[in-house]
């Protein structure tokens, strides 16, 4: 138990265990991708909106917009689709990460 403990721990650890999750939360999506649930689906399309509206905000620049109301709309309709875009390729490996980070933090104390 002490090796499981030293290697969850080490960075090598991390980044195993981000890469288990990832594949596995990509695999949740593939299942419910074949199901004909709008709720799971939902869930699955505002998880992936987030990580990538995060990332989106991350390298963008902060600068402010003056729009009309319809730019605006139209603005935040396109950065909806590629943050959910963005955001399906790095949603699991960033849900990865808090996981194995908490797994990490739990081990070593």
């Amino acid at each position: 138990m002490n090796d499981v403990k030293k290697f969850l721990g080490s960075t090598i650890g991390r980044v195993v265990l981000t890469i288990v999750c990832a594949v596995l939360i990509y695999g949740i999506m593939l299942l419910c991708a074949g199901m004909d649930n709008f709720t799971i689906a939902l869930i699955v399309f505002a998880c992936c909106t987030y990580f990538g509206w995060r990332a989106l905000n991350f390298i963008t620049p902060n600068i402010f917009l003056i729009m009309p109301l319809a730019g605006w709309l139209i603005y935040f309709v396109i950065k909806g689709v590629i943050a959910f875009f963005i955001g399906f390729i790095i949603a699991p490996f960033q849900i990865g990460a808090m996981i194995s980070k908490s797994v990490s933090e739990s081990v070593s104390e």
